[in-house]
């Protein structure tokens, strides 16, 4: 049982003029009115993608954290409890060896997470030229590399091409789904760590 819970929106675009999409203060604003009577509270949010902190007057499990949050359907979201998402973000923060890309290429770091809070370990999926798929996977989670299109930019850098894009985070979790059934969503290693360390920053205000 947890005092705080990360939960992952599945489905939030991040794509659209910024100005006309619904931020996440303003989302956060309007759940935490419909959960009034649930004991739950969305606190805080990071990213444009659906990714935040909930907590929790009482000692509740991820699966009554899930059963509470089920009032603002058709809106679904990925539950962890945030001992179990530190832990295996720990985990998955030692797994930096980059698998080898073809020219064009460039490989970026996440997870495909499992919205059944029950869920075993994921399966390591054959890899594709968009996706490799790594051997590290805990209950809920596969580590995934992304291979995005990239293209020479300014002061040769290199941009991810979005005319080119391949489905982004949200084709992993489709493959896996294609691949085993159920529900899922992925994020990049990036958000991850963004939303560990504002839980940790967190949870050590005073």
């Amino acid at each position: 049982m947890s005092l705080s819970f990360v939960a992952f929106q599945v489905g939030r675009s991040n794509v659209g003029r910024k100005g006309r999409r619904v931020t996440s203060g303003q989302s956060l604003e309007r759940w935490n009115e419909t959960l009034t009577q649930g004991g739950l509270r969305f606190s805080a949010s990071y990213g444009h993608t659906g990714n935040f902190i909930v907590e929790s007057r009482a000692l509740v499990t991820v699966d009554q954290a899930i059963t509470a949050l089920a009032v603002l359907q058709p809106l679904r979201f990925c539950v962890f409890s945030r001992d179990d998402f530190k832990q295996w973000l720990d985990h998955l923060s030692v797994e930096m060896s980059a698998p080898s890309v073809q020219k064009g290429r460039r490989a970026t770091l996440g997870a495909v997470m499992d919205l059944n809070p029950r869920g075993e370990t994921p399966p390591m999926l054959n890899s594709s030229q968009a996706r490799v798929f790594s051997d590290f996977g805990v209950p809920r989670v596969r580590a995934v590399w992304k291979l995005d299109l990239v293209k020479e930019g300014k002061r040769e850098t290199v941009v991810r091409d979005e005319r080119r894009r391949e489905g982004g985070w949200g084709a992993v979790a489709h493959a896996m789904k294609i691949a085993v059934g159920g529900e899922w969503t992925a994020r990049s290693m990036k958000t991850l760590e963004g939303l560990g360390k504002q839980l940790s920053a967190r949870a050590t205000t005073p």
